[in-house]
Order: C-alpha cells, then structure tokens, then sequence
C-alpha cells in the first residue's frame, strides 16, 4: 500500500520565514577573529529552556548547558569516560566509589570548587524536584574524605555509576543557596529560575540568555582548568540561535547568517549537499521515537471513547501495525531514520537486533483486532505531540494520525511548545503521546528505569518519563534486579528479557532510531557523536 506523506516546507516557504523574521541579521561581523580565534553561530530547532543544570532533563537544553557546565566525568570524543572534575575514579568495593576531585577550579563568578560544592551539586540532582534523579537514584551516602576527595556509596552495586555521572553537572553551593535555588524548578511547574544567568565551571560563560529572539551567547571562559591541556578549539564566542522551522535553519545556513546547524531537515539534505561551501555529517543517534499510550486510567481523559481501549493489548498491536515506520523513513525522513522495534538503539548495551525487528504492517489483522476488541467503529483520541523537538516530529505525528484513520481511530494531534509538553508527559497528564528518549550512559538500564518501570507515587526516579503510567511486575523485577547480575553478559540478557517482554505486550509502539544530520560551513570542523550534543570546546573554524 503507498502512503503518501506531507513533508516540512522547502526553500523558498524558508526564505518567506526568514524575510519575515529577520534572522539572517544575526551578526554581520561572525566571521571577525579576535586573535585567531573564531565566533561560531549555531541554528538550533529548540531553544534551551533553562540554565539550571538540574531541571530539565531535555537534550536540546543539555547541549547548551553542556558548555557552561562540567561533571565529575566526561566522555572524549569516541565517547569514552575521561576524567573531568574528578582526575580520577576507583571501586574501593561493590557499593563504594572513590572520587578524587580537581583542584584549581574555578565558577565563572571566581570561586573555587570545593568537595562541598560536588556533595551539594549530587543531593541537589537527587531532590525530589529534579528531573536527574534518575542518575542519582542508586546513591545512598556521599561521604567526603578530604578537601579533594570524597566517596559515594550505593544502595546495591551499580556497575554504571561513572557513566551516569556523566550527566550529573556540578554547580556552586553558595551561589545557588544566595539565589534560593537550593533545590531546582520542577519541570513543568512553571517556576522561573535560571533564565538568564549560571553559575558553572565550564569552558563557556553565559553572557545573554535567551531573549524574545531565541537567541543566546556565550564567551570562552578565561580560567577554564583546561585550556591549556589541548582540550579546546579556536572558537572565543558562540551564539546559538533558535529556528524551529527546519527549512529556516537550512536556508540560514545557505545565506550565511548561521555557521552550523543541528537537526539539517533531510528533506534538503541533497541542496545543502550541492552547495561548495558547506558539508554535511551524520550518524545513527542513541535516540528511539515511539508512541506511548496511558494504560492507567479506566476512561482516556482525552477521547470519545466510553472506556480505556488501550488497557485492551489487542487496540495497542492494532496501532503497532497500522503505523508504517517504512513509509515514514522514506516519505518523511528522507532515508535518515532506522524503522525499530525495540525501545533502544543499536548503540546502547543491551540491545538485540532480534528485539529490534519490527512487526511487519498489516491493516487487515489491525481491523480484526480493534473488531475483536469492541471498537469495530473506531474512536478518537487527542495525541500530544511536541513542537520541533525531535526531527519532522509533528509532521510525523500528522503521518501517524493518518495511518490510524485507515483503521477507525480519529486522532487530533495536539501541538505544542517543549515546556508545555514535557510538563503533560511528567504529569501523565495524556492519553496518547510521542516521545523520543535516548541513553546518556549508553546503557539499557536507565531507559529501562525511565520508561517502562512503574512510576515512583512521589515522583522519584523510577518511571521517570513514563507518561503512560505503564507497569508490569516481571519487567520492574528485572529492571531491580539489574545491580545483581553477576557479569555483564547476565546484565545485556536481563535487559533485552525485559525489552520482550515490553514488546509483546505492546508497552510503546516504536517507529525509528533517529539519525542525526548536521550540515556546517566547510571552514568547521566538528565533532558529532551518538549523544547528539554539539561540545563547542572541540570545534575549530579555519
């Protein structure tokens, strides 16, 4: 059956944008180098929605965040830990780590990091409020041992806590305290903080948040601890500018008012492609897209139907194989996308090309199965979509709700701004959503943790981004049972037995491994990953 799509606008629809917009003003004198030393300007689809290192745990505020902050490890770029605020780790025993911390540190306000600053930066990710917890959920104590070291010790042995740690960015206690940001915003509460100042230790210091234009700027943070060990480009000051509309982001790039975009729209890869100035990079990312469902409440709050129908499996398969990740991989995506099966992506331990085999479309089944069921006649229901936060996103919301038509389910998509989404999903306030989730500790165990385990009451760590309140006592066991396994083969059988087990009973029905596109100037040199997230520190401009 050929589906036909509609994809973003083109060009010239672009070029209107822009006229009206006005973004190509976004700096005449970007290529003026100070020293030899470069300004980048970088067209984002998402603006960042806060400094706070601990709030929300979004990957498009991570990538911006991560030039202005640093954590005890980092990763170099063939994604390898290396030491970062920490010069070095140990495992003293199974539920002991020990921490040396750097000394000659600075926050961008002056002061010094102290082993204070990491104790108080790991509770503060903990909190109740922070959407990073679930990188700190497997801590028990942190006990400092001197002024440059310290130790965590876990609840159980946790054989990814260094990795995890990559995401847990440090901040200064008394800055923080003086601000009365002891404990982060809630995401999706409302609560303003760190919108337009931080405080941390990394290679860049914020000088104007982002304004009614989108637009951010940062400047190379002189007393970086690592600017004299090889670690940084020629890059001095570097805007970031936010263009939702991908074609506008391309045709930025095209006139010169822009350096490097992210998320290039795949649909104008080959025009970026034909162009002498500029080259394109790209990658599979660790990131899954999948549509989640609320199998919680005995009534949808969003639809007509008289009850839940996805609490019934068989409505759930009906929707795995009605929607056509083929069709979307070629008629939206352009080719740059990986059709999925399973919940995380080649690149994360775990994984099993055998879970990832998708279940071939069938519409004929999926009408005998919405029969089977009771909604022969079909149902509406509202699919909360977020806006430009993932690649083609509501154009592949539009996709999906047309592929579902064919099988009696009428779907409003409901687009919106990242915030407000984000809020709905973490307060499972949805029926029917897309979401993308990717592993920053290249590890199954936290995606597990995330989406499939059921949701702490109080909104701890487990079930972190399960909007859907899904629970299954034998994959919450298996997830639990992770810091037992006695190897690490035991570990990657574990995770992919709960991964089946998520398949078959249809716990999210996933369309594709994203891949990332960036398109840059020639004169750029930049490092892209399978973490997606741009580090100004390794770009150079020649």
């Amino acid at each position: 059956m050929a589906i036909r799509l509609s994809k973003p606008p083109g060009l010239a629809a672009a070029g209107r944008i822009l006229a009206v917009l006005g973004v190509l003003q976004l700096g005449s004198a970007a290529y003026a180098q100070e020293s030899g030393e470069a300004v980048l300007r970088v067209g984002l689809s998402t603006e960042p929605v806060t400094f706070d290192p601990h709030s929300m745990n979004v990957g498009s505020t991570t990538l911006v965040n991560r030039s202005l902050f640093e954590a005890l490890v980092g990763r170099g770029k063939d994604m390898k830990k290396v030491p970062e605020l920490a010069t070095s780790w140990s495992r003293l025993g199974p539920t002991r780590w020990r921490f040396v911390i750097r000394r000659d540190v600075h926050f961008h306000n002056g002061d010094s990091l102290t082993v204070g600053d990491v104790i108080f930066s790991l509770q503060r990710a903990a909190s109740s409020a922070s959407d990073f917890k679930i990188y700190t959920d497997g801590i028990d104590s942190i006990e400092q041992v001197d002024d440059s070291m310290l130790d965590i010790v876990t609840r159980a042995p946790d054989e990814v806590l260094p990795d995890k740690l990559t995401r847990v960015f440090i901040v200064s206690k008394a800055w923080e305290t003086a601000h009365n940001w002891a404990e982060p915003p809630r995401p999706g509460s409302g609560k303003a903080g760190h919108v337009d100042e931080e405080n941390g230790t990394g290679p860049y210091r914020l000088v104007s948040g982002s304004g009614p234009e989108g637009r951010v700027e940062m400047v190379r943070f002189d007393r970086w601890w690592g600017r004299n060990a090889g670690r940084i480009g020629n890059v001095r000051t570097v805007t970031y500018q936010s263009l939702p509309v991908a074609a506008a982001r391309a045709a930025a790039l095209m006139s010169g008012g822009v350096d490097l975009i992210v998320d290039a729209p795949p649909a104008l890869v080959a025009s970026l492609k034909a162009r002498s100035d500029i080259k394109i990079v790209s990658s599979p990312e660790n990131r899954t897209i999948m549509l989640g469902f609320d199998h919680r409440r005995e009534k949808l709050e969003y639809s007509d139907a008289p009850a839940n129908p996805f609490k019934d499996r068989r409505v759930r398969q009906a929707v795995n194989l009605a929607v056509d990740a083929n069709a979307i991989r070629d008629g939206l995506m352009d080719g740059f996308s990986l059709p999925a099966g399973s919940l995380i992506a080649p690149s994360v331990f775990g994984y099993s090309k055998k879970t990832d085999a998708r279940t071939p479309n069938d519409l004929v089944v999926a009408r005998q199965l919405m029969k089977a069921a009771g909604y022969e006649r079909g149902f509406s229901v509202t699919l909360d979509c977020p806006a430009h936060r993932y690649v083609n996103d509501q154009s592949i919301c539009a996709a999906a709700a047309g592929m579902l038509s064919k099988i009696g389910i009428s779907v409003n998509v409901n687009s919106m701004p990242l915030a407000m989404w984000y809020g709905k999903i973490l307060r499972h306030d949805t029926s029917f959503y897309l979401i993308g989730w990717a592993s920053p500790t290249f590890d199954g165990e936290v995606s597990l943790r995330a989406l499939l385990h059921t949701p702490s009451p109080g909104g701890g760590a487990d079930g972190a981004v399960n909007g859907g309140w899904y629970s299954d006592p034998s994959i919450d066991a298996l997830i639990d049972g992770l810091g037992k396994a006695p190897d690490l083969a035991a570990r990657a059988a574990m995770i992919d037995k709960a991964l089946e087990l998520a398949k078959e009973d249809v716990a999210y029905v996933p369309l594709h491994h994203q891949m990332l596109v960036w398109a840059m100037k020639k004169n750029v040199d930049a490092v892209l990953t399978p973490e997606g997230q741009l580090d100004v520190k390794w770009v150079t401009v020649h």
